[in-house]
């Protein structure tokens, strides 16, 4: 019973990698399918493969790993903004699981020794 159980998680997990790479190819821009990918991989390497829109470029390497820096390349007023909205919100988030973890050892830190 066990096995057939770990065998169900198994195909489940294929079966949502799979449609999460069908996923990007509903995009008809290359660019589009680009962003995505590099997206889904979480890989700042696949965000330079982006052709002729540096803002995109930038935006994509923000959304892997959040650094205000980066926005600060990005020549559109509007897109900078949403860029940096991004990252304040990405480091909120980071901050508030942080201070979640730290609660959570300090709870747990009169068990231990």
């Amino acid at each position: 019973m066990r096995n057939l159980l770990v065998f169900l998680v198994f195909m489940q997990s294929l079966i949502c990698l799979a449609a999460d790479d069908g996923d990007c190819g509903r995009f008809s821009n290359e660019n589009d399918k680009k962003f995505c990918a590099a997206l889904r991989a979480k890989d700042k390497v696949m965000c330079k493969k982006i052709k002729d829109d540096d803002d995109k470029v930038h935006f994509c390497t923000v959304s892997i790993s959040p650094n205000s820096y980066t926005c600060d390349k990005i020549r559109s007023d509007s897109k900078r903004f949403e860029c940096l909205a991004l990252v304040r919100n990405t480091q909120r988030k980071s901050v508030w699981n942080l201070t979640g973890a730290l609660t959570v050892d300090a709870r747990f830190s009169g068990f231990i020794g």
